[in-house]
């Protein structure tokens, strides 16, 4: 995440590593499985259809 400036969003360095990454690398794992034909299209969920996570 060495694009994001750190010094503009101080507030990025109280949020673990991790759950600023997994968002895009499940993202990520969607759309490969989407385009080996192993899913359907990846779609946004809904307000308060979600789990709770972390």
């Amino acid at each position: 995440m060495s694009a994001i400036n750190y010094q503009a969003f101080s507030w990025l360095h109280e949020i673990p590593r991790d759950a600023r990454a997994q968002p895009f690398a499940d993202l990520a794992n969607a759309w490969h499985r989407f385009f080996t034909g192993q899913n359907e299209r990846p779609v946004w969920k809904k307000k308060g259809e979600t789990r709770k996570n972390f």
